[in-house]
C-alpha cells in the first residue's frame, strides 16, 4: 500500500506544477513522472490516472489556468491537484500586474487528510516583485484540526512537525539606486489561535553614507485558554563605511490578561558610546492578578455548586406562607 503522501514547500516553490501541466506532456514525461512519484509512491496493486487540462479566459488571454487532476485507486483512494495559475492584467501589452502562482494539493479519504501548497512566483504589480508561500493541512477525522498559513507565522508559535517552511509574502518597492523599500506581511488561522503580522523597511544610501529605518507589528491569539500577545517595534540608525554612527531601538509587548505584562526596552547608541548598555532601559510592568487558581473561573456549572459556600439560606422578614382558614373559603378558588 503507498503510504500517505506528503508535499513540500520547496517542491511547489521550485516550479515544477507548471512544467508537468504543458500542453506537450511527451516531452516533459521525465518531470511529470518524477512528480507524480514524489505524491504518490510507487505501490502494488494501486493504480494512478487523470487528465490534464488547459484553460484560457478572456481574448486575448488574462487568466491561464494548467492543472492535472490525479486520482489514485483502491485502496487508499486520493486525489491531487497540480498546476499553476497566470494572470497578466489589464492586458499582456500592459503587465501592470502579473501573477504566477503554483499550487500542489491531496485529498487522502482513507487518513481524512487534506494538504494544499502554494507558492507565488515571478510575479509583480506596477513593476514592484510578489513573493510568497501559502500551506494548507486539516484533518477531519478523530481529532480534527487546521493549519493554515499565508506566509508563515508568529515567531512565538511552534508549527507541527513536517509543515514547510514558509517565505513571507512580500512586495519589493525598489525606488532606483538611492532606496530600497521592503514589506512583508504573514496570516495564520489554525484551531486554536490566529495570527498575524506586518514589517516595513526603508534603507538610503549615498556612497558609504547609509540611513535605514522600519518597523513591525505582531499579533498571536489564543482561544483557550484566551491569550492575547501583541508587539510593535521600531528603529532607526546612521551608518557610514560600515560603522554604526547613531541608532534608536523601541520595542513593546503585551501578554495577558491573567495578569497583563508589559514589557519593552528603549536603546540608543551612538559612535562616542564606550558600553551600550548604559544607554538601554528596560521597562516591565503588570497590571490585574492572576485568575488562573480561582475556582469560579477553573469549573464548570456543576463543580461551582458543589463548592462550600454555594449554598446559603436567607432569612425573609415576613411570616412566608399564611394557610386560611377553610370556614372563610367559598366555591370558587
Amino acid at each position: 500500500m503507498a503510504s500517505t503522501p506528503t508535499l513540500s514547500g520547496d517542491a511547489v516553490r521550485s516550479g515544477p506544477w507548471t512544467r508537468s501541466c504543458s500542453p506537450d506532456p511527451i516531452a516533459q514525461a521525465p518531470l511529470i513522472i518524477d512528480t507524480l512519484s514524489s505524491i504518490f509512491p510507487v505501490a502494488d496493486g494501486q493504480y494512478v490516472f487523470g487528465p490534464v487540462v488547459k484553460i484560457g479566459w478572456g481574448t486575448p488571454t488574462l487568466v491561464d489556468l494548467s492543472v492535472g487532476v490525479v486520482i489514485e485507486v483502491p485502496d487508499p483512494i486520493r486525489i491531487a491537484i497540480i498546476g499553476s495559475v497566470a494572470a497578466i492584467l489589464p492586458r499582456p501589452e500592459m503587465p501592470l500586474v502579473e501573477l504566477h502562482l503554483d499550487v500542489a494539493g491531496v485529498v487522502d479519504f482513507e487518513a481524512g487528510t487534506l494538504a494544499v501548497d502554494a507558492s507565488l512566483h515571478h510575479s509583480s504589480i506596477i513593476g514592484f516583485s510578489l513573493a510568497g508561500d501559502m500551506a494548507l493541512r486539516a484533518s477531519f477525522r478523530d481529532a480534527p484540526s487546521l493549519l493554515l498559513a499565508l506566509g508563515g507565522f508568529h515567531r512565538d508559535f511552534e508549527p507541527p512537525a513536517g509543515f514547510p517552511r514558509l517565505a513571507r509574502l512580500s512586495i519589493g518597492l525598489n525606488s532606483g539606486p538611492l532606496f530600497r523599500i521592503s514589506f512583508d506581511c504573514y496570516i495564520a488561522i489554525t484551531s486554536n489561535t490566529v495570527q498575524f503580522g506586518a514589517a516595513f523597511e526603508i534603507v538610503a544610501e549615498v556612497g558609504s553614507f547609509a540611513i535605514e529605518g522600519g518597523t513591525e507589528f505582531d499579533a498571536l491569539i489564543r482561544f483557550n485558554p484566551f491569550a492575547l500577545t501583541p508587539s510593535i517595534g521600531l528603529y532607526i540608525s546612521v551608518s557610514a563605511a560600515g560603522f554604526d554612527l547613531m541608532g534608536v531601538w523601541l520595542s513593546g509587548r503585551l501578554e495577558g490578561p491573567n495578569p497583563w505584562h508589559i514589557t519593552g526596552f528603549a536603546e540608543f547608541k551612538s559612535s562616542r558610546d564606550e558600553e551600550a548598555g548604559e544607554r538601554r532601559r528596560d521597562h516591565r510592568h503588570t497590571v490585574g492578578r492572576d485568575h488562573t487558581g480561582d475556582p469560579r473561573r477553573a469549573c464548570d456549572g456543576h463543580q461551582a455548586l458543589a463548592l462550600d459556600g454555594a449554598w446559603t439560606a436567607a432569612v425573609s422578614g415576613t411570616d412566608g406562607v399564611t394557610l386560611r382558614s377553610a370556614s372563610q373559603t367559598n366555591d370558587d378558588l
